[in-house]
Formats: C-alpha cells, sequence, structure tokens
C-alpha cells in the first residue's frame, strides 16, 4: 500500500510538473520589441545567460523536462554554455550531457569590455581548456565548440583599458584606416 501510495504521489507531481512545462512554453512574454521580436525557437537550441547559482537547481530541472518535450517532438535539443569553470558548475553540463543531443560550448570572452586588462577574446589555452573540461563530463559526440567571429581592439593609458569590439563585419574598415591590407594564404 505504501508502495501505490509513493507511485501516485510521484505520477502526480510528474503530471504536474509537466502542465507546468506546457504552460511556460505557451505564456506569451509581457516583454516585447515588436520591430525585432523572436516568437519562435524552431532549432530546439536554448541559451539562458546570467543564470544564478542559486538558480542552478531549477535551470537544470527546466533542461530535463524540456528535453522530454523536444524528444516527443522530434527536435534536435542543444544547450547554450559558457565556458565550464569552478564558478559555474551549477549549468551541470554533466547532466546536459545526458539529456541534450548536443552540448555547446561558446569558446570566447575570455576578456571583453567588463575585463581590466586587455587580453585575447578566445586565447588557445582558454579554447582548448574549455574543450577538455567539457569532454571529461560530457561525450565527445556531443561537444560543439564556438569560436568568435569577432575581436577586440583595446587602449591603454596608464592603468585604464578600455576596447571596442571588431566584427568581420567591421574588420575591412579598420584595416584600411591603419593602412593594412588584408592576404589569406
Amino acid at each position: 500500500l505504501m508502495f501505490l501510495s509513493m507511485m501516485y504521489v510521484m505520477l502526480t507531481m510528474s503530471i504536474e510538473s509537466m502542465k507546468r512545462i506546457v504552460e511556460v512554453l505557451d505564456e506569451v512574454p509581457s516583454l516585447s520589441n515588436p520591430e525585432n521580436a523572436v516568437t519562435e525557437v524552431p532549432d530546439g537550441s536554448i541559451d539562458f545567460e546570467d543564470v544564478s547559482s542559486e538558480c542552478g537547481i531549477h535551470y537544470v530541472q527546466f533542461l530535463r523536462e524540456l528535453s522530454v518535450e523536444c524528444r516527443n517532438n522530434g527536435i534536435i535539443f542543444s544547450v547554450d554554455n559558457y565556458v565550464p569553470m569552478s564558478f559555474n558548475e551549477y549549468y551541470r553540463i554533466d547532466i546536459q550531457g545526458q539529456i541534450a543531443d548536443y552540448v555547446v560550448i561558446m569558446g570566447y570572452d575570455e576578456h571583453g569590455l567588463w575585463s581590466e586588462e586587455a587580453g585575447s577574446v578566445a586565447s588557445l589555452d582558454y579554447v582548448v581548456g574549455g574543450i577538455d573540461r567539457t569532454l571529461e563530463k560530457v561525450p565527445g559526440e556531443k561537444v560543439i565548440d564556438l569560436l568568435p567571429f569577432y575581436m577586440m581592439q583595446w587602449k591603454t593609458e596608464g592603468s585604464n583599458v578600455s576596447g571596442q569590439y571588431i566584427t568581420m563585419n567591421n574588420l575591412t574598415e579598420l584595416l584600411g584606416r591603419l593602412g593594412v591590407s588584408k592576404e589569406w594564404d
């Protein structure tokens, strides 16, 4: 009788959890940007940034439940992540490796406008270290590493550091201003 009671409770909780996921997925957001609104995520790719450590357990549970819905609907499910470090372990790429079709590592942002020092956006050690740490927890066939198509132009004055992003689109303009020609080899 105790076993049947626990089964009933577990099934009820699962059903209620799935109902809430459907509610969240069907919910119309109160924030809007009508000019550039994104209303669908047809590819099943999830990219939540700045998740707090307190919300980590809930984020992972959301991913678990969403993965079931994706699988049931034939949608390939991938999750984008920062390069794994000790301070973002609560993103739980080990669990993501079990539930997602692909675990995507954003192998960039080693340095950026927030940095107190000038540096590479994605140094070789940073990228390789991120891939190695991911492969410790996720099967290699599920790992995708993204590389940047931008860089930083740094300006240092004494101890003050500032920079601006240089994208592939404005690189030609920058090279022209500097009198440098690009050459592909």
